[in-house]
């Protein structure tokens, strides 16, 4: 085989090559393009060839690419095809597309010149990137669901202990007054399970960021988790002061909110100051478009400076109770914040906490 006919077919496999191939010289100019370049980028090896490497990519990165380029003239090495990052292109009528780039370096007449392999992979990057979005939205499902786990476990564990309280005192009430009333106080409470259940049913059901949401009276919910706690209240003869306005309506899940008083309140009470007559008031303002309800006690309080990190963590607890599960803040945290809210606590200790909850 001659030298020509060598020289023909490596231009022949150049420019069939699948993958378009351009030669760099040290200053960042093209000294050489194949067919399959001129396809990717749009434009004619004559426009090509002498123009700065950096042509082919937006301008937003040409900086960059220079120290890149530098850098690797300084340490030239090879680098196959899918083992770095993927980049974006710019063809000559200015859209951009994904690619990646091998590379690898050879001298000739003491002169060094990149090779630089290329190809698309825009379609290779859509996949990618819907993979990935599946991936979050399992990831999201996924805690969505384990958040439904723990709401169930908490919220029904806490009915189950009120309604074994009320059934303790009517055990020992020999009153037939005072067991119609705790009858009456029975049926409530399992009137509020009921409806607790319906509405953590629909959870699971949620397929968004944002919880599903309804226009509600937020003194009623106030009410059911007064009426779904009244073992607890009765025992520790604790005044609760529901001062929301009766014709207050905000745009909430319902199943989020039972659950966000629920645990503001039973939390009120457990962690009640045995020195005082437990006291807990629900409040509701309004103030530039900031719908804020608050649910304050005189209870314990919670010394902030030590625990303020790690307030709303999962198992989180703070006085010693055996039976405290931490799981109680963790959950309306979250579903405060699934609903766009925001939550705040303000506490001290042999004082109260007061916690804020600010809904959109």
């Amino acid at each position: 085989m001659t030298h020509l006919e060598f020289t023909n077919i490596y231009e022949a496999i150049y420019e069939s090559a699948p993958d378009g191939i351009i030669v760099v010289n040290e200053r960042g100019s093209i000294e050489m393009a194949n067919a399959k370049t001129t396809s990717l980028f749009g434009y004619t090896k004559e426009e090509l060839l002498g123009r700065s490497i950096e042509t082919l990519m937006p301008d937003r990165y040409n900086q960059s690419h220079r120290q890149h380029r530098a850098a690797y003239y300084a340490k030239p090495h090879a680098r196959p095809m899918g083992t770095g990052n993927s980049f974006l292109g710019r063809k000559k009528n200015g859209d951009e597309f994904y690619i990646e780039i091998s590379l690898s370096a050879v001298t000739v007449q003491n002169e060094l010149f990149i090779l630089a392999a290329i190809r698309d992979v825009t379609e290779k990057k859509i996949v990618s990137n819907r993979l990935a979005a599946q991936d979050h939205k399992l990831k999201e499902q996924n805690a969505r669901l384990l958040n439904f786990a723990h709401v169930v476990s908490h919220n029904l564990r806490s009915y189950s202990g009120n309604i074994k309280t009320m059934l303790e005192f009517l055990e020992n009430t020999e009153s037939l007054s005072d067991r119609q009333t705790l009858m009456q106080h029975l049926k409530k409470m399992a009137n509020a399970l009921h409806e607790t259940v319906d509405h953590l049913s629909e959870v699971v059901t949620i397929q968004t960021t944002n919880a599903e949401r309804e226009n509600i009276l937020l003194h009623q919910y106030v009410e059911k988790a007064v009426a779904s706690l009244k073992g607890e209240i009765i025992n520790s003869h604790a005044i609760i002061n529901n001062r929301v306005p009766p014709e207050a309506v905000i745009n909430v899940n319902p199943s989020y909110l039972e659950s966000i008083l629920f645990n503001l309140l039973s939390n009120g009470l457990k962690y009640r100051d045995s020195l005082r007559q437990p006291i807990i008031t629900i409040e509701y303002t309004t103030d530039n478009n900031k719908k804020m309800l608050r649910v304050s006690d005189n209870g314990l309080g919670i010394d902030l400076k030590k625990f303020r990190p790690k307030l709303f963590n999962m198992h989180a607890t703070f006085h010693g109770n055996r039976d405290a599960r931490g799981l109680g803040l963790f959950i309306t945290k979250n579903q405060v914040e699934a609903m766009n809210g925001t939550i705040e606590v303000e506490s001290e200790p042999g004082v109260g906490t007061t916690f804020t909850v600010q809904l959109r």
